[in-house]
Protein backbone atom coordinates (compact mmCIF):
# COMPACT_ATOMS: atom_id res chain seq x y z
CA UNK A 1 0.00 0.00 0.00
CA UNK A 2 1.18 3.61 -0.67
CA UNK A 3 1.38 5.82 1.80
CA UNK A 4 3.06 9.34 3.46
CA UNK A 5 3.57 9.58 7.13
CA UNK A 6 3.66 13.18 7.69
CA UNK A 7 4.62 13.09 11.22
CA UNK A 8 7.97 10.50 12.06
CA UNK A 9 11.04 11.87 14.57
CA UNK A 10 14.59 11.29 14.22
CA UNK A 11 15.30 10.35 17.22
CA UNK A 12 14.48 7.06 20.16
CA UNK A 13 14.40 3.36 19.29
CA UNK A 14 15.55 0.79 16.72
CA UNK A 15 14.86 1.35 13.37
CA UNK A 16 11.21 0.00 12.24
CA UNK A 17 10.79 -1.01 16.32
CA UNK A 18 7.28 -0.58 16.70
CA UNK A 19 6.24 0.09 13.00
CA UNK A 20 6.90 -3.01 10.50
CA UNK A 21 5.93 -1.51 7.49
CA UNK A 22 8.55 1.89 7.78
CA UNK A 23 10.37 0.89 4.83
CA UNK A 24 7.08 0.52 2.56
CA UNK A 25 6.00 4.13 2.92
CA UNK A 26 6.07 6.39 -0.22
CA UNK A 27 6.94 9.64 1.61
CA UNK A 28 8.22 10.74 4.91
CA UNK A 29 8.22 13.94 7.01
CA UNK A 30 10.75 13.73 9.45
CA UNK A 31 10.48 16.38 12.28
CA UNK A 32 13.34 17.72 14.93
CA UNK A 33 12.72 19.02 18.52
CA UNK A 34 16.52 20.14 19.09
CA UNK A 35 19.05 21.48 17.08
CA UNK A 36 21.30 18.22 17.60
CA UNK A 37 18.22 16.35 15.53
CA UNK A 38 18.51 18.56 12.30
CA UNK A 39 21.69 17.06 10.42
CA UNK A 40 19.96 13.84 10.96
CA UNK A 41 18.94 10.54 8.96
CA UNK A 42 16.50 7.80 9.93
CA UNK A 43 18.58 4.26 8.26
CA UNK A 44 17.12 2.14 5.68
CA UNK A 45 13.86 4.58 4.66
CA UNK A 46 13.15 3.90 0.95
CA UNK A 47 10.47 6.67 0.19
CA UNK A 48 11.19 10.54 -0.45
CA UNK A 49 11.91 11.74 2.93
CA UNK A 50 11.32 15.74 3.48
CA UNK A 51 13.12 17.40 6.46
CA UNK A 52 11.70 19.84 8.97
CA UNK A 53 14.19 21.22 11.79
CA UNK A 54 12.27 23.41 14.21
CA UNK A 55 13.03 23.74 18.31
CA UNK A 56 9.45 21.79 20.07
CA UNK A 57 7.93 24.28 22.73
CA UNK A 58 8.56 21.11 25.26
CA UNK A 59 13.13 22.21 24.33
CA UNK A 60 12.43 25.60 24.31
CA UNK A 61 15.68 26.60 26.19
CA UNK A 62 17.34 25.44 22.96
CA UNK A 63 16.04 28.22 20.82
CA UNK A 64 19.04 31.42 20.61
CA UNK A 65 20.61 33.54 18.74
CA UNK A 66 22.88 30.32 17.80
CA UNK A 67 20.06 28.03 17.07
CA UNK A 68 18.15 30.57 15.04
CA UNK A 69 21.16 31.79 12.74
CA UNK A 70 21.43 27.53 12.17
CA UNK A 71 18.32 27.44 11.03
CA UNK A 72 18.80 30.44 9.00
CA UNK A 73 21.34 28.68 7.53
CA UNK A 74 19.96 25.69 6.68
CA UNK A 75 17.12 27.14 4.67
CA UNK A 76 19.50 29.12 3.04
CA UNK A 77 21.22 26.21 2.07
CA UNK A 78 18.58 23.72 1.21
CA UNK A 79 14.82 24.89 -0.50
CA UNK A 80 13.66 21.20 0.61
CA UNK A 81 13.68 21.57 4.51
CA UNK A 82 10.91 22.60 5.96
CA UNK A 83 10.66 23.96 9.37
CA UNK A 84 8.90 21.99 12.82
CA UNK A 85 8.17 20.51 15.05
CA UNK A 86 7.32 23.39 16.38
CA UNK A 87 4.38 24.87 18.32
CA UNK A 88 3.18 25.74 21.96
CA UNK A 89 1.88 23.54 24.79
CA UNK A 90 -0.31 24.44 27.77
CA UNK A 91 0.91 21.89 29.19
CA UNK A 92 4.22 22.84 29.99
CA UNK A 93 5.89 25.90 31.23
CA UNK A 94 7.53 29.30 29.87
CA UNK A 95 4.82 30.27 27.50
CA UNK A 96 5.48 33.87 27.32
CA UNK A 97 9.21 32.04 25.63
CA UNK A 98 7.42 29.55 23.84
CA UNK A 99 5.34 32.02 21.99
CA UNK A 100 8.64 33.85 20.94
CA UNK A 101 10.32 30.72 19.34
CA UNK A 102 7.34 30.15 17.79
CA UNK A 103 6.77 33.36 16.61
CA UNK A 104 10.44 33.52 15.18
CA UNK A 105 10.15 30.33 14.02
CA UNK A 106 6.81 30.55 11.70
CA UNK A 107 8.45 34.16 10.32
CA UNK A 108 11.42 32.23 9.03
CA UNK A 109 9.32 29.57 7.76
CA UNK A 110 7.07 32.60 5.98
CA UNK A 111 10.38 34.54 4.82
CA UNK A 112 11.21 31.62 3.42
CA UNK A 113 7.54 30.20 2.25
CA UNK A 114 8.34 26.71 3.51
CA UNK A 115 5.69 25.12 5.64
CA UNK A 116 5.21 24.19 9.18
CA UNK A 117 4.45 21.22 11.21
CA UNK A 118 3.05 22.30 14.36
CA UNK A 119 2.54 20.78 18.00
CA UNK A 120 -0.66 22.41 19.52
CA UNK A 121 -1.51 21.31 23.45
CA UNK A 122 -4.61 23.81 24.61
CA UNK A 123 -3.57 26.59 22.56
CA UNK A 124 -5.81 27.26 19.75
CA UNK A 125 -6.48 31.05 19.90
CA UNK A 126 -2.82 31.50 20.37
CA UNK A 127 -1.77 29.61 17.72
CA UNK A 128 -4.16 30.72 15.40
CA UNK A 129 -3.44 34.64 16.28
CA UNK A 130 -0.05 33.78 15.59
CA UNK A 131 -0.03 32.29 12.36
CA UNK A 132 -2.19 34.96 11.25
CA UNK A 133 -0.07 37.48 11.96
CA UNK A 134 3.25 35.63 11.21
CA UNK A 135 2.61 32.65 8.74
CA UNK A 136 0.75 34.03 5.73
CA UNK A 137 4.26 33.37 3.79
CA UNK A 138 4.26 29.88 4.79
CA UNK A 139 3.77 27.22 2.26
CA UNK A 140 1.34 25.19 3.86
CA UNK A 141 0.67 24.84 7.67
CA UNK A 142 0.55 21.23 9.16
CA UNK A 143 -1.86 20.68 12.38
CA UNK A 144 0.12 17.83 14.08
CA UNK A 145 -2.17 14.63 15.87
CA UNK A 146 -5.41 16.95 14.87
CA UNK A 147 -8.32 16.14 17.05
CA UNK A 148 -9.84 19.68 17.65
CA UNK A 149 -12.33 21.63 15.63
CA UNK A 150 -10.83 23.10 12.27
CA UNK A 151 -13.16 26.10 12.12
CA UNK A 152 -10.46 28.61 14.03
CA UNK A 153 -8.00 26.97 11.53
CA UNK A 154 -9.72 28.33 8.47
CA UNK A 155 -8.23 30.54 5.68
CA UNK A 156 -4.58 29.29 7.29
CA UNK A 157 -3.88 26.76 4.45
CA UNK A 158 -3.87 24.24 6.88
CA UNK A 159 -3.11 20.60 6.73
CA UNK A 160 -4.98 18.64 9.24
CA UNK A 161 -3.03 15.55 10.14
CA UNK A 162 -4.86 12.45 12.21
CA UNK A 163 -2.61 9.86 14.04
CA UNK A 164 -3.21 6.64 15.75
CA UNK A 165 -4.32 8.23 18.94
CA UNK A 166 -7.79 8.76 17.60
CA UNK A 167 -8.62 5.32 17.69
CA UNK A 168 -8.95 5.10 21.22
CA UNK A 169 -12.42 7.23 20.93
CA UNK A 170 -15.39 6.29 19.72
CA UNK A 171 -16.48 5.37 16.52
CA UNK A 172 -18.64 7.98 16.26
CA UNK A 173 -15.76 10.86 17.74
CA UNK A 174 -13.59 9.48 14.36
CA UNK A 175 -16.23 9.63 12.01
CA UNK A 176 -17.61 13.17 13.35
CA UNK A 177 -13.44 14.38 13.57
CA UNK A 178 -12.71 13.23 9.83
CA UNK A 179 -16.20 13.79 8.44
CA UNK A 180 -15.07 17.86 9.03
CA UNK A 181 -11.73 17.43 7.75
CA UNK A 182 -11.91 18.66 3.57
CA UNK A 183 -10.45 15.63 1.67
CA UNK A 184 -7.35 17.51 0.24
CA UNK A 185 -6.49 18.20 3.66
CA UNK A 186 -6.33 15.25 5.12
CA UNK A 187 -3.06 13.58 6.51
CA UNK A 188 -2.00 10.76 8.10
CA UNK A 189 0.76 10.16 10.58
CA UNK A 190 2.46 8.24 13.16
CA UNK A 191 3.88 9.98 15.48
CA UNK A 192 7.04 7.10 15.47
CA UNK A 193 8.98 6.25 17.72
CA UNK A 194 6.00 8.08 19.37
CA UNK A 195 3.29 6.01 18.35
CA UNK A 196 0.41 5.65 20.73
CA UNK A 197 -0.61 2.21 22.30
CA UNK A 198 -1.78 0.06 20.01
CA UNK A 199 -0.42 1.03 16.73
CA UNK A 200 0.50 -1.66 14.57
CA UNK A 201 1.10 -1.05 10.99
CA UNK A 202 0.42 2.29 9.19
CA UNK A 203 -1.73 -0.28 6.81
CA UNK A 204 -3.66 -1.12 9.87
CA UNK A 205 -4.11 2.29 10.99
CA UNK A 206 -5.33 3.36 7.11
CA UNK A 207 -7.74 0.37 6.75
CA UNK A 208 -9.22 1.28 10.23
CA UNK A 209 -9.93 4.75 9.31
CA UNK A 210 -10.89 3.91 5.51
CA UNK A 211 -13.66 1.98 7.49
CA UNK A 212 -14.74 4.40 10.07
CA UNK A 213 -14.66 6.81 6.52
CA UNK A 214 -16.52 4.00 4.63
CA UNK A 215 -13.99 4.45 2.01
CA UNK A 216 -11.83 2.03 0.31
CA UNK A 217 -8.30 1.88 2.47
CA UNK A 218 -6.31 2.21 -1.16
CA UNK A 219 -8.08 5.37 -1.71
CA UNK A 220 -7.47 7.01 1.63
CA UNK A 221 -3.63 6.06 1.35
CA UNK A 222 -3.99 7.53 -2.24
CA UNK A 223 -5.94 10.85 -1.32
CA UNK A 224 -3.47 11.34 1.97
CA UNK A 225 -0.20 10.48 -0.02
CA UNK A 226 -1.56 13.05 -3.16
CA UNK A 227 -2.33 15.33 0.01
CA UNK A 228 1.34 15.47 1.25
CA UNK A 229 2.87 15.93 -1.86
CA UNK A 230 1.12 19.17 -2.14
CA UNK A 231 1.79 20.51 0.60
CA UNK A 232 5.12 21.02 0.68
CA UNK A 233 4.86 21.38 -3.10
Amino acid sequence: MMFADAHIHLADGAFGQGYPDISEGNLFFTCSAVPSEWHSTLPGLKGEVVRFCGVHPWHIGEWNDSSRQELVSLLESDTGIQVGEIGLDSKHPDMEKQIEAFAEQVDLASDFGRSVNNHNIGCDGEIVRLLKQHGRGCRSIILHSFKSDISPFSGLNCYFSVNPRILTKSKEHMKELVAKIPRNRLLLETDYPFAPCGFTTMEGFITELANIMSIEPGELAGITLENARRAIQ
